[in-house]
Formats: C-alpha cells, sequence, structure tokens
C-alpha cells in the first residue's frame, strides 16, 4: 500500500487530495490498483503520519534503522526518517526451504531444555566450532527427514531453515564406509539358559508360542482368572521354576476373531471356486499353495479331500469340510497368549505393568527403525555407531515428546504425520533492490493453510513473529 495524490485547480489553487492506494496482481498477470481509503487533504505532518515506516537491520553499519519505503515510480514526502524508493519490478524470490517442520522441532527441543542440560558439556571449540548446534542439527535431521550423514551436509541443510534458528554450524565429516545395526534376536532355550546361568542376575519376560499352551492347558483350567485392568485379565502357574502367565484380553479377541471370519470366508469361497474349475491335479496343488498362503492359520480349520493321481478335479474327487473342533479350539484361545518369566511373584497387575513395559520398549525399537531410520549406520568406527545412535536416542525423545502432546491434545495423529504437515511451511526471502544500490531482504515464511491453521489451533501452539527485515551495503553482495 503507498498514498497517492491526484492533483486539481479550483478557484486558481492548486489541490492535492490523498489516498492510500493497494497494489494487487489480477489472475490475468495485470497488476491493479485498488482504492482502499480516501484522505482527502492532509497536511504534511498528516501525511508523514500515514506513511508506513519500518525497521530494518542495517548490515552496513550494524544497527537498526526506520526506513519509509515507496515505490520508485511514486514522490516521496518529506519526512523524519530516511526514505528508501525500492524497484518493484525488480522483485526477487529467493531460497525457498522447508521451515515448519525445523520449527516444531526446535520448539519441541526448547521444550525439554535441552540446551539448558548441554551447554555446560559440550562448549564450543577453540576454532569456534558451536558443538551444541552441531548436536542439535543432527538430532532435527534425524526428526525430520532421516537420512545419511552426506546428504543431511551436501543437500538438506542447504535447503531447509533450520540455519534460521540456530546459529551457522561448521564441521566436516571424514568418508566413511556403510555398516548395519544387527536386528535385536528372540529369545530362544539357549538364550534363556544363558541368562539363567549369568553371573549377574537376569531376568525376563517374553512371549512363548501357543503350542506350550496346549502342554499346560488343564493346568490352568483349574485356575481362576484375576483382573488386571478392563477387560485383560491373567492366570497364574508355577511350572518347573518358571511362570507362566496366560493373559486373556475382549479386546483382542473381537480383533482376532473378526480376522480368522474373514479370512476363512474368503478361504472357503475360493475352495468353492476351485471345485467349478477345469484343473488338474497338479494344477489344483498351485492353487491351493495360493490359498494357503493367503488364508494363513485359517487354513488348518479345513479339512481337504484331494483327488488321486490319475483322478479329474470334480466337485466329487475334490471335497472340503470345517474342521469344528479346531474351529473351538481357536476360539477359545482367540485373544489369549501365554507369557513366561522367571520373576518370582504372585501379584498379577504388576506383572502386567512389566509386561506393558517390554511392549513399550518394543514400540521404541520400532520407531527408531522405522520413522528414525536408524539403520543403515554409514560408519566403521565404534564411536562413530555409538554416536550416530545416541543421535537417533535424542531424536526419539523429541518424537515422544510430541507423541505425548498429540495423545492430550489431538488423538489419532502421529507425530510422523504431524511433521510432514508442518514441512509443507516454507520459508523465502523477498529481495528488493533500491535506487541507491541496496537491497532490502525479508524472509517470511508462508501462511499456513486451513488444516495447518487447525493443527496448530489443536496443539496450541503459536508460530514466531516473522523476522525483522534487513538492508545490505549493496545489491550486488547479495547475488
Amino acid at each position: 500500500m503507498f498514498l497517492r495524490a491526484k492533483t486539481r485547480f479550483k478557484d486558481g489553487k492548486e489541490h492535492r487530495y490523498w489516498s492510500i492506494v493497494e497494489s494487487r496482481r489480477s489472475a490475468g498477470g495485470r497488476v491493479v490498483q485498488r482504492h482502499v481509503l480516501y484522505l482527502g487533504e492532509i497536511n504534511d505532518s498528516q501525511k508523514a503520519a500515514w506513511c508506513k515506516t519500518i525497521e530494518v537491520f542495517d548490515e552496513g553499519g550494524q544497527r537498526p534503522t526506520q526506513l519509509a519505503l515507496f515505490p520508485e515510480d511514486r514522490e516521496s514526502p518529506p519526512l523524519d526518517c530516511e526514505v528508501v524508493q525500492v524497484k518493484l519490478n525488480q522483485l526477487q524470490l529467493r531460497r525457498p526451504r522447508q521451515w515448519g517442520a525445523c520449527w516444531l522441532a526446535c520448539h519441541l527441543w526448547e521444550q525439554l531444555r535441552l540446551d539448558d542440560f548441554w551447554a555446560e558439556k559440550l562448549p564450543p571449540s577453540r576454532q569456534g566450532t558451536r558443538w551444541l548446534n552441531v548436536f542439535k542439527t543432527l538430532v532435527c535431521y534425524r526428526l525430520i527427514d532421516p537420512g545419511s550423514e552426506w546428504r543431511r551436509h551436501r543437500h538438506w541443510y542447504e535447503q531447509s531453515a533450520l540455519a534460521d534458528f540456530i546459529q551457522k554450524i561448521e564441521t566436516q565429516y571424514g568418508k566413511a564406509q556403510r555398516t548395519w545395526v544387527m536386528d535385536r534376536g528372540i529369545p530362544t532355550e539357549e538364550t534363556l539358559a544363558q541368562m539363567r546361568a549369568a553371573e549377574t542376575p537376569m531376568y525376563y519376560l517374553v512371549g512363548t508360542p501357543k503350542g506350550r499352551l496346549s502342554k499346560l492347558e488343564k493346568d490352568f483350567l483349574k485356575l481362576p482368572w484375576e483382573a488386571v485392568r478392563e477387560a485383560v485379565e491373567v492366570k497364574l502357574l508355577d511350572q518347573e521354576g518358571e511362570l507362566y502367565v496366560l493373559a486373556r484380553s475382549s479386546g483382542r479377541a473381537d480383533k482376532e476373531r473378526s480376522m480368522r471370519r474373514r479370512r476363512l470366508k474368503k478361504l472357503l469361497k475360493r475352495l468353492q471356486e476351485l471345485q467349478q474349475q477345469d484343473l488338474t491335479r497338479d494344477q489344483l496343488l498351485l492353487k491351493l499353495g495360493a490359498a494357503k498362503k493367503e488364508a494363513g492359520r485359517a487354513y488348518g480349520l479345513v479339512n481337504l479331500r484331494l483327488p488321486d493321481k490319475d483322478q479329474a478335479v470334480t466337485p466329487e474327487t475334490f471335497r472340503f469340510t470345517l474342521n469344528r473342533k479346531k474351529l473351538r479350539i481357536a476360539r477359545r484361545r482367540e485373544g489369549s497368549y501365554l507369557l513366561r518369566s522367571n520373576l518370582t511373584g504372585d501379584n498379577p497387575a504388576l506383572l502386567w505393568q512389566y509386561y506393558i513395559q517390554l511392549t513399550e520398549v518394543e514400540q521404541a525399537f520400532k520407531e527408531l527403525k522405522g520413522d528414525l531410520s536408524i539403520r543403515p549406520i554409514y560408519h566403521q568406527l565404534d564411536a562413530r555407531i555409538e554416536a550416530h545412535i545416541f543421535v537417533a536416542f535424542m531424536a526419539y525423545c523429541l518424537q515422544v515428546t510430541l507423541k505425548h502432546r498429540l495423545r492430550a491434545l489431538a488423538p489419532g495423529l502421529t507425530p510422523r504425520s504431524v511433521l510432514e504437515k508442518m514441512a509443507a511451511l516454507q520459508m523465502v526471502d523477498v529481495h528488493l533492490p533500491t535506487t541507491d544500490g541496496r537491497c532490502l531482504i525479508l524472509s517470511r515464511y508462508t501462511q499456513p493453510e486451513t488444516d495447518q491453521q487447525l493443527l496448530l489451533s489443536q496443539l496450541k501452539l503459536q508460530l514466531p513473529a516473522q523476522l525483522p527485515p534487513k538492508i545490505t551495503a549493496n545489491a550486488t553482495a547479495t547475488l
């Protein structure tokens, strides 16, 4: 917006009538001017009051200053502050970069007060390297868009706005070969035997295949169910120096029953189709193998009668029936699972609490491998591998903080979906050359869309103020 004057001669005198006008670009590409407010005849002091001034940082003088901006084709009025005429036809947008997710990651970092914790432990080096900023950059990168260190150093950092939140980072990474982190092993009988024989006492509470339940089912039938929380019951059985925990969940039973019905119904339909097809016995076996893979455990609930080697496939030679005995056993065990532990205690609620902690640990490993991409590790030295894992752990701390905030304020959303939504907020640098050879730079993030604004409101987050403008000594310095 700017002030525009219209001159009229009335009664032999020249009169100037002022208006506030806004320039807008229409759909056809033309620039049109919209009348905003009519001011009439105003004196110089009133005109100066209506002129908008902005505070900018003068990089040449290293100090803030007040400027009044006017287009180069408009006559500027005399004002108390410095008047700068800008070349609107040479306006440029530079350095579009991802901003929203970087801001959210730094907000979580500040919420945990990690700067206060790490400031003493990561002081700057003698060469001026800010190791705290290096650490913060690695953690935010692992949270937002995990990848290799080479990608972060050469590609991602320049296309993100993380440098606008922290100071410039000076670090260089050496050439490293690719190594991998091994998966955690599932405890076997040999592993459990080693844990029992260890000098330091080691305890375990692990899942056990349902096949062992068949051997212990008669003993479990004599025991009562004990409620540990809503819709969850357990039975405890001491057997050969170990404690077996049989847990039953009504919610899990409904889920497993629904999955079993859907797969079994689809399997029976497929078997009926195979009865009507003109197939050889070998072709039938191949199609049954595909149906077995798709049906999973539901395939074992059906008894099949296959044709002989020299017989054709007909409804008489190929028959199937539902095994109702196995179906009753499956129904009885749906929603139940067996745990095995060497913990000595008969408090079922405490044992269930330990098991829930185990599932949380497994969920943490899942998120580290999935969302935070802890593998592969592009290092070969043990110290670097340990540092990489620690960076991933710190990123997981930020993710858990965001997860708990979502659980309370926006249930149903995941941290990854929120980061992807916020990553759509970009930041650009608006360059406005002036007639005196300088350049006015305004760094501005894009305004959030409706869904992003709704997300910010739901999470009770408020975007920071736009960065203050700055003016360079000359326009060529910014090229």
